[in-house]
Formats: C-alpha cells, sequence, structure tokens
C-alpha cells in the first residue's frame, strides 16, 4: 500500500529522474521494516534527485520514529507550510495535509526540560544541554532519551564546571533538572 501512494507520486518528475523513484520505494521498505536511520538517509538522498513533500513526510516520518522528534518537526514543518500548486498529484496535496495533522500530535510528544542552578545566580551562569546552549529563564525542547546537561560559573583562576546526566521520556513536560555549583550536581530523573 505505501508503495502504491510513492508510485503515484508525478511521473513526469521521475520520469526525469527514476532513481529518486527507486530510492523511495527502498525508503518505504526501510520504512516497514522500522530501519529508521537508513529510511531517513535513503529518502533524504531521493529528496536531493527530485523534490517531492511525500519524500519530506517519509522523512519526518523515520525521524519521529527514531525518536529525532525535534528533527521530525522541522521536517512537518516544512511540508505543512509548502506551496502546493493546484495542477500537483494528489499525493502532494496528502502529504501536506498528513504533515499538519502529524505536527499537532507531535508538539505534544515533544519533552521539556528546564534546568535550574543551585548556588549562583541565573545570569552569571553558562547553561549546556548536550553541549548547546541553553537559556536558564525557561523550558527547553529536547528529544527523548539521555542528555548532558552543563552549568560553567566564571570565577577567578578558572570556572567552576558542574553538570549532570538526566533522561527523559516522550510527553514528559517541564522536567526540572538541578544542577548545584557548590557541590556535586545530581540531576532528577523520571
Amino acid at each position: 500500500m505505501l508503495a502504491g501512494s510513492l508510485l503515484l507520486l508525478t511521473q513526469p518528475a521521475f520520469a526525469q529522474d527514476p532513481d529518486a523513484l527507486a530510492l523511495g520505494t527502498r525508503g518505504l521498505g526501510e520504512y516497514e521494516a522500522r530501519e529508521w536511520d537508513k529510511c531517513a538517509s535513503t529518502f533524504a538522498q531521493a529528496e536531493k534527485l527530485t523534490h517531492s513533500p511525500v519524500f519530506l513526510l517519509y522523512q519526518a516520518r523515520c525521524a519521529r520514529g527514531g525518536g529525532k522528534l525535534l528533527l521530525a518537526r522541522e521536517l512537518l514543518d516544512r511540508v505543512a507550510k509548502e506551496e502546493i500548486a493546484k495542477d500537483a498529484p494528489g499525493p502532494f496535496r496528502q502529504a501536506r495535509i498528513d504533515a499538519q495533522a502529524e505536527l499537532a500530535l507531535l508538539e505534544r510528544a515533544i519533552p521539556t526540560v528546564k534546568i535550574v542552578v543551585i548556588g549562583a545566580a541565573p545570569g552569571d551562569v553558562t547553561l549546556k544541554i548536550d553541549d548547546k546552549l541553553v537559556s536558564g529563564s525557561g523550558a527547553t525542547q529536547v528529544d527523548p532519551g539521555s542528555h548532558r546537561a552543563t552549568a560553567t560559573l566564571p570565577q577567578p583562576g578558572g570556572a567552576l564546571v558542574r553538570e549532570t546526566v538526566f533522561e527523559i521520556k516522550e510527553g514528559q513536560v517541564d522536567e526540572i533538572v538541578d544542577i548545584r555549583l557548590g557541590e556535586p550536581s545530581r540531576g532528577r530523573a523520571p
């Protein structure tokens, strides 16, 4: 059934690049086998050859299946906002409709975490989650799984750095992770 929807993509586009259709078909097999990283890569290769909102939609679904919710949201958002020509094939229009619906569901699944630093004023500390700078004033969206939070406080003679590892699940909202600068830190894991 999935292969049928891919075959219904615009034949003129694939006549120009039949390799894209072959990649799309292979990607569907990987998708059905739940080989998330493989299918995401295969659909990305197909998309490079011939643009199709269907390829982007399946890239998003593969990212979602692999727990990469932030990437899935980015891809779904691209498809949901894409201008689809009136004469575009039905699967292009359906991909946009599906992306809009899936995006609404995905938003509720993306976990958020707030890092609370104890022992320093929030403006004095640099916070990172997995080496990415984050604001200490609000919640940060992350993919589900294990993460490392780091707080760095500049001091004369060298910075005081504390880090903690925490686990967060899909759909968890406003999980609080404490970092204590005066002592070794401990995260509050779910």
